[in-house]
């Protein structure tokens, strides 16, 4: 085992007639304020407990707390006796520093690849803050898309990247209220204005409430201090598109008196980068950190609009599909809605499955999936 700040790298090898067979390496997280024994002990309790293949034999580094304990454990578990050691003196030492110097390789590789991160996320916010002349470091980057298919169930995504890594607790989802049919750029319009009129409204209420929770698309987000996600201002949006989408949020700014919010678009065929004012594009070295980061942040926006589309195109579905089933009103079909989520996983219940939920009963439950069976 090797230890690196608030981990531990632990490498086991197997060895079998003094010939040694393979290794794996594993990563326990939370260990800063736990002795070499407490680790190992609790590596030992996890992974033996969930493998059938126990060893007569475990050298170790160091000797974990309850040794006798843990031996007796993994001899009732496995039927046999189970040495617990730690070796003193020959060949069995030398295995154990075998196994030392490879998590001591393993836990440097780590904090190595660490450090590796980190440079390179402030190599990427700084290559981003020269090539689009930021006024400030973009520490906090958000980032907009919208998802719809043949201009239905159209939703919006913000994702938010802190420190150039992704900030999953920030992410929000809109469902598109205003627009009808495919309309990329109004939907867009829609969700930035209710983005930054939302941060308004909390900014202007913080000081009132020192501490609130809000309600935010059916997940209670807690605050402190008076600031919630809303309220904090991004260094950079990001908008999913071209001039079009652009000019689109741009309107919205105008219309609500923001100018100093730093904001481009970022155009997927050629990652053209629109900033406003601007005719011509920025295009980002095709190897640099900044056009990586950007495109990351892209493509989570998009994988997040779209995973949400998905689960309300399901329900819509759903919906619909419940409204001509004879005996499944309109808070029939809400709980049924609720709890099975689409068509598919409705399809895959069983009669008794359906029929367990409240006022539901085995003749409604006959019905529906008579009704599904032939749609």
């Amino acid at each position: 085992m090797a230890r690196a700040e608030d981990e531990t790298c632990v490498e086991l090898i197997a060895v079998r007639e003094g010939r040694m067979l393979g290794h794996k390496q594993f990563v326990l997280q939370g260990t800063a304020d736990q002795n070499d024994g407490a680790v190992l002990a609790a590596f030992l309790g996890q992974y033996y407990v969930a493998t059938t293949e126990i060893p007569e034999e475990i050298l170790l580094p160091a000797e974990p707390e309850d040794i006798d304990a843990i031996g007796a454990l993994l001899t009732t578990q496995r039927g046999r006796k189970v040495n617990v050691t730690v070796p003193r003196r020959g060949d069995k030492v030398d295995l154990v520093e075998v196994a030392q110097e490879n998590a001591r390789q393993a836990a440097e590789g780590r904090r190595h690849k660490a450090l590796t991160d980190v440079q390179k996320a402030v190599q990427a916010l700084d290559e981003l803050q020269a090539a689009l002349q930021l006024p400030r470091l973009p520490m906090r980057i958000e980032c907009y898309d919208i998802s719809n298919i043949q201009g239905t169930s159209t939703v919006g995504s913000m994702v938010v990247f802190e420190n150039g890594k992704p900030k999953s607790a920030a992410y929000r989802r809109f469902r598109i209220k205003t627009v009808e049919g495919s309309d990329d750029f109004s939907s867009l319009a829609e969700m930035v204005r209710r983005r930054l009129k939302r941060a308004d409204s909390e900014e202007s209420s913080a000081a009132a409430q020192p501490s609130v929770e809000t309600q935010v698309e059916g997940a209670t987000q807690p605050e402190q201090n008076g600031e919630s996600e809303w309220t904090r201002r991004p260094d950079l949006m990001i908008i999913d598109g071209g001039k079009g989408q652009l000019n689109a949020v741009l309107a919205v700014l105008d219309q609500l008196g923001i100018v100093d919010q730093p904001i481009v678009s970022l155009a997927k065929q050629r990652e053209e980068l629109f900033l406003p004012g601007r005719s011509d594009p920025i295009l980002l070295p095709p190897t640099s950190q900044a056009l990586f980061l950007v495109q990351r942040i892209r493509d989570e926006a998009h994988r997040f609009a779209i995973t949400y589309h998905r689960a309300v195109r399901g329900k819509r579905s759903l919906e619909s599909s419940l409204d001509s089933v004879p005996g499944v009103g309109a808070r029939r079909k809400r709980d049924l809605i609720r709890h099975f989520g689409s068509v598919g996983a409705l399809r895959k219940a069983n009669v008794d499955d359906i029929a367990e939920l409240p006022g539901i009963g085995p003749k409604t439950a006959l019905a529906i999936k008579e009704y599904l069976g032939e749609s």
